[in-house]
């Protein structure tokens, strides 16, 4: 193995990173004369990626591969150099965009498989205000952890949120006996009857008492708000480095897909794949019957 054990590197940053939020958008697109819902990457937030990863692919990392294979967990440091103040939240934004560009670049570019933000055990940022300087920078610090506990593995799901289609679908009444017997707490949205205190109610289990978010999506989802909403889901989780989100999309032989439709969902799945980047927090797939997104 190499003997360099520690890499830094500096980036500059040529444009205002765009929200965690605003990375990602939901919209209806039409196939074949049929409405299909879909997301897509904000083109912005695309080019920002494309610059810091030239500048990345630019450098030899060459004698660190062996290091990044082998290494358990990961301290990622970065220290931004802006020219004039931002927010603390701002920083969190610029860290978190960062973060996943630099972990799709080791995972992608340096093909190191099993690199993703599961391994950055530590992860702290801080910012300099430099009016005169000529370019704002990110100077990236990378190194082994010695820090052995892992709490993100003492996370475990606690209370569920049951999102998704709602309709003529039943695949709630299916799940809820299954979540009983793992002696998991819910909450289901779907109320008979609609009153302003339900959305206050449900924003609090959402946001607040439920730290894991499933959503299963069915043949009889009639509009794409539970499309966007999942993939809001995902980045939170992944934001915050707490909680879960489970995704699945029922298949099965009696409630098929239309072609157009099950093509669009497939590539909803492979953004979330590339959103979650292996990330054991969030797991996506198609399912026969609603209990295997148990497992």
């Amino acid at each position: 193995m190499s003997s360099k054990k520690e890499i830094k590197v500096v980036v500059q940053i040529k444009k205002r990173f765009v929200s965690v939020n605003s990375l990602y958008k939901a919209r209806v697109m039409y196939v074949g004369g049929k409405p299909v819902p879909s997301t897509y990457k904000n083109p912005r937030a695309v080019e920002i990626e494309r610059e810091i990863r030239d500048q990345l692919r630019a450098i030899d990392f060459s004698d660190y591969i062996d290091w990044l294979r082998e290494t358990p967990g990961f301290k990622l440091h970065i220290q931004f150099i802006f020219k004039k103040n931002i927010t603390n939240s701002d920083t969190s934004n610029y860290l978190k965009n960062l973060e996943d560009i630099w972990t799709r670049f080791v995972k992608e570019d340096l093909g190191i498989e099993r690199y993703d933000d599961n391994l950055h055990v530590e992860i702290s940022a801080v910012k300099s205000i430099i009016p005169k300087s000529s370019h704002e920078y990110a100077c990236i610090s990378l190194s082994e952890s010695t820090f052995n506990m892992r709490l993100d593995q003492e996370d475990k799901p606690k209370r569920v949120f049951l999102g998704g289609t709602c309709s003529e679908s039943t695949w709630r009444e299916e799940l809820i006996p299954e979540l009983d017997n793992l002696g998991l707490e819910y909450f289901n949205p779907v109320v008979p009857s609609w009153t302003p205190e339900c959305i206050e109610i449900e924003n609090q289990e959402k946001n607040e008492l439920c730290n894991t978010h499933l959503y299963i999506i069915t043949p009889e989802m009639k509009g794409v708000y539970s499309i966007a909403e999942m993939v809001n889901s995902v980045w939170e989780c992944l934001s915050k480095g707490s909680g879960f989100v489970w995704i699945g999309i029922l298949d099965s032989e009696d409630k098929p897909w239309e072609p157009h439709q099950r093509k669009s969902l497939e590539a909803t799945l492979r953004l979330i794949d590339s959103i979650a980047q292996g990330n054991s927090r969030v797991r996506a797939k198609f399912i026969k019957t609603p209990k295997e997104i148990l497992t």
